[in-house]
Parts: structure tokens; C-alpha cells; sequence
């Protein structure tokens, strides 16, 4: 008489078990490699932003840009909630999606005047129109990074680099209240690109550390 192989029940929940431990421990794993991916294409992003920008800074007498929309575009409620900022360095760039994180808030069409493009990158309105020169240390000083608005200065609240993760709103993140490690987008920092045109990750501890000094010409 033949009998039938098969597995008994016990050493089926054994294996279930062991599958649903092996899951436990590489999923977290796996989460992470994905956004060191995405913290990657984003420093892509950024670096190839800030080389648009200093292209424009070479063809404008060493100024760094300035806020305006194409002619004819509709603009916000009160003419100014928009992303200017991007239209002076489309030129140079030709690729929209750029300007999209792509651990940020997902958006329409970059290239509509109408879509403000926030929970992106931000630009350090302290910069715009200033020339060169007047920058101290331009390698210490962040130009576009991670943010949750599209443009800070010290009258609208500086959102960069934190805030990558807020739902609403923006801060001043000279305030050490709003240094924390959840208002970074990723692993625990934001992608910076500095006004001489170098890109870095830098920890949330670091810039903390290094505030307000990284947003102030």
C-alpha cells in the first residue's frame, strides 16, 4: 500500500511563520533601499537645477535669479502664489520633471503657471537678484533644496531645507523647534544645492547645527 506525501499541518505553520518573520525583517529593508534610491534621483534633480542656475548666473552678470511667469499665464488668487522661480531655468533645462521630488507630493504638469509645485524644492528668496558677490560664502549658503513651499525668505518663513514632510503650511526653520528629523524628506536629511553650486545631503542634526547661518548670504 503507497502512502501519500504531503505536509502536516504543523510544518505548514512553521513555514508560514518563518516566511512572515523573513518578511518582517526585509521589508524594512527593502523601504530603505528604495528611498536611498529616490534621496539619489532627487540629489540628480537638485544638482541639475543648481547647474541651470549657475548657468543663469554666468549669462546675467553673475546675479542669481529672479521671480517671473511666463507672459499671458494665469496667476493665483493674489498674483503672487505661484512658482516663479522655475521659468527663468527651464531654458537651461528643458525637462520638467525635474522639478519634481520624487519623494514629494505628487503634481500636475510642471510647466502649467497655474500649479504652485509645492512639497518639491524651494528656493532661498534671500538670494534672488542678489549678484555674486555680495554672497560671503556662497559654499555655505543653500540656494534650492528640499521644502515644503516653493520659496522662503525671512518674511514668508524659511522652509529650507525642513519642512519636507509637513501636510500644510510652512515654518521658520531658524527656530529649533522645527529642526526635527520629521521635517526632513529623506533618511533622516534634505538634499541641499549650495549657491556655488555644489548639491549635499546633510543630516537633519547638521543642519539644525548649521542654522540660520545655511539660508543667510
Amino acid at each position: 500500500m503507497m502512502r501519500r506525501k504531503g505536509f502536516t499541518l504543523i510544518e505548514l505553520l512553521v513555514v508560514i511563520a518563518i516566511i512572515a518573520i523573513l518578511a518582517a525583517i526585509l521589508f524594512p529593508v527593502f523601504a530603505k533601499a528604495r528611498e536611498k534610491a529616490r534621496t539619489s534621483s532627487c540629489a540628480s534633480n537638485v544638482k541639475q537645477l543648481m547647474t541651470a542656475e549657475m548657468m543663469y548666473v554666468q549669462d546675467y552678470d553673475e546675479t542669481f535669479s529672479i521671480n517671473y511667469i511666463d507672459p499671458g499665464a494665469t496667476l493665483g488668487a493674489n498674483g503672487t502664489n505661484i512658482n516663479w522661480w522655475r521659468f527663468p531655468l527651464t531654458p537651461y533645462i528643458k525637462n520638467w520633471q525635474i522639478f519634481n521630488c520624487p519623494s514629494g507630493r505628487p503634481q500636475d504638469n510642471a510647466s502649467s503657471a497655474t500649479v504652485q509645485l509645492i512639497a518639491n524644492y524651494g528656493y532661498n528668496g534671500q538670494l534672488m537678484g542678489k549678484a555674486m558677490a555680495q554672497v560671503q560664502s556662497p559654499a555655505s549658503v543653500v540656494c534650492i533644496a528640499d521644502a515644503l513651499h516653493w520659496y522662503a525668505d525671512l518674511y514668508t518663513g524659511m522652509v529650507i531645507p525642513f519642512a519636507g514632510k509637513a501636510s500644510t503650511g510652512w515654518f521658520d526653520a531658524s527656530q529649533a523647534v522645527n529642526q526635527i528629523e520629521a521635517n526632513t524628506r529623506h533618511q533622516s536629511g534634505s538634499n541641499c544645492g549650495f549657491a556655488d553650486g555644489h548639491v549635499k545631503w546633510l543630516q537633519f542634526s547638521a543642519l539644525a547645527g548649521g542654522m540660520p547661518g545655511y539660508i543667510t548670504p
